[in-house]
């Protein structure tokens, strides 16, 4: 299996987001302004240079900001093999920025890591195949994970070879016969990721494909939003249990921040083995300065109790909307990538 370099990429973005980003400023600027919009925690790990770059973006989703942001740095990225982004926090690490064919729907990315051309011969007879991988992101407050009861299932509608060929292996056609075959995992198979290894019929994998189209079908938790008022010993029933305010701290004043904290328990409900099942790992206020805005939500590895953190509100907001998760909704995202050459 060779390493292949991206020559060229065209796959336009799909859906319109909501993120704006026009920032001159240092990747730290840049990631705050992402985290402050999407609500999701998102750290600038020690070693990224803190050159000044200019990013701008305008109505999409959280990973083509994201992108927007590594790219025009050069030398970050949340991707390092064989991880991709994690559920519930983004980690920007001093790596290069490898270019990957990308498409961006709603708040999710697919791309394609690797192409690759494989021969085979054994008493059965000779083969020969290639195969894509193809792996796709999830928002961190959205586990994707290809585990448990969260499965995908992953369709190949469309893939044409450079000369217009379809590259598609018939329904029901067997694996190759093989002894060995260390290549059903993607580049990119660990973290919050979903990934597949797709065969197909030879083609010359310099020349690459016209057109690969699909979809995949995720198997997500359904959420409902609770409001909880931050008074101390208020309660409010959630489909994952009773969830009571603990504490509310005094603030934590610096000449150019206020913080708020509030400690939550939880008294779980049968069947909810975590915090992580409970709930989504963002929040939204009510009241104040802060009034409807996206804050991220840190659960600790055990236990039932944790804090909310408000950053940036001159008085304590009067509550805080949790996402608790419930049920299971399935999201279509499909994706299509057009001249995918490495």
């Amino acid at each position: 299996m060779r390493t292949l370099l991206l020559l060229l990429l065209l796959c336009p973005p799909q859906d319109n987001g909501r993120i704006n980003l026009d920032r001159t400023g240092t990747i730290e600027e840049a990631a705050q302004d992402l985290a402050a919009a999407s609500g999701t925690s998102i750290r600038v790990l020690e070693g990224v240079d803190p050159k000044a770059f200019t990013t701008r973006v305008t109505k999409v989703g959280f990973f083509e900001a994201l992108d927007a942001i590594c790219r025009a740095h050069g030398k970050a990225s949340y991707l390092v093999a064989p991880r991709g982004p994690e559920e519930g926090q983004i980690d920007i690490r001093p790596v290069n920025w490898l270019e990957y064919p990308s498409c961006y729907v709603q708040d999710f990315k697919v791309f394609v890591s690797e192409m690759a051309g494989f021969s085979g011969a054994n008493s059965v007879g000779s083969a020969r195949w290639n195969r894509v991988f193809v792996t796709v992101c999830g928002p961190p407050w959205m586990r994707v994970q290809d585990d448990g009861p969260i499965k995908s299932y992953w369709t190949i509608d469309e893939a044409l070879d450079a000369d217009g060929r379809d590259v598609r292996p018939p329904v029901g056609d067997p694996e190759p016969a093989q002894c060995i075959d260390l290549v059903y995992s993607p580049k990119y198979h660990r973290g919050n990721v979903a990934s597949r290894a797709f065969r197909l019929k030879p083609f010359d994998v310099d020349r690459g494909l016209q057109v690969l189209k699909g979809g995949i079908r995720l198997s997500v938790s359904g959420t409902e939003e609770v409001t909880l008022p931050l008074i101390a010993g208020k309660t409010v029933e959630t489909p994952a249990g009773t969830l009571t305010v603990d504490a509310v701290r005094e603030p934590e004043k610096t000449p150019r921040l206020t913080t708020w904290r509030a400690s939550l328990t939880l008294k779980p409900a049968k069947g909810v083995k975590g915090l992580r099942q409970a709930f989504e790992n963002r929040f939204r206020c009510d009241g104040a300065d802060v009034d409807g805005r996206l804050f991220a939500l840190s659960f600790p590895r055990d236990g039932w109790s944790f804090e909310v953190v408000i950053r940036g509100a001159s008085a304590l907001p009067a509550s805080v909307r949790l996402m608790a998760r419930e049920g299971d909704r399935r999201i279509d995202v499909p994706f299509e990538f057009k001249n995918v050459r490495f």
